[in-house]
């Protein structure tokens, strides 16, 4: 009878250990599968790093894999650079112009006579005007580049969530969690709470 008992929990442990491989080159194979962001040895490093953003994460990932897509993120970051330059040839402009416009009108205070200050600033504010004037189409260009540049950053994170949603979805679908683990706590807990109530005593 013991060498049986033994027996049988030989075979036991032998088929726990052989399931418990192949559940687990399983489990394995199936995370390989998952891009490096959804992949658990490896996500909360790679998020971290990254600030969090699985979105960015899972499109990187994209990215190296798809030579269109590595080309497209090579010439938004190229004209990124290409875009502020344009820019800031109006910004250094034009804030040369703002600082005298200041400056002048500091000076102008200094000014005790009245009548030469009144003149002085209508001076000042014609010749403001006229800068507005000769510089409106440059001013509306350079806001149209910024309009332009927003509209590409919105495009842009639409191509990465539309090209991401797939990612998650697959994941989603191939790792949902089997419900059988989850019962077999709610069934252990049932049983730790009854053996407590029954070793309590009334009160």
């Amino acid at each position: 009878m013991k060498k049986h008992l033994l027996s049988l929990l030989v075979i036991t442990s032998i088929f726990m250990l052989v399931s418990c491989n192949g559940n687990e080159n399983e489990n394995k194979n199936s995370e390989a599968q998952n891009p490096e962001a959804l992949q658990d040895n490896i996500k909360l490093r790679s998020l971290s790093k990254r600030g969090g953003n699985l979105i960015d994460e899972l499109y990187a990932e994209l990215v190296e894999k798809t030579p269109e897509l590595k080309k497209l993120e090579t010439e938004l970051e190229t004209f990124q650079e290409t875009q502020s330059e344009t820019q800031n040839i109006f910004y250094n402009y034009d804030e040369k112009s703002t600082q005298f416009y200041k400056n002048a009108s500091g000076f102008t205070n200094r000014i005790t006579d009245s009548l030469s200050k009144k003149r002085i600033l209508a001076l000042i504010e014609k010749s403001n005007k006229k800068y507005d004037s000769e510089s409106e189409e440059i001013n509306e260009l350079v806001k149209q580049i910024s309009n332009s540049q927003n509209s590409i950053q919105d495009n842009h994170n639409i191509l990465k969530i539309v090209l991401t949603i797939p990612l998650i979805e697959k994941y989603q679908k191939e790792n949902l969690p089997k419900k059988e683990v989850f019962l077999k706590t709610i069934a252990k807990q049932k049983e730790l709470n009854k053996k407590i109530i029954e070793k309590t005593p009334k009160y």
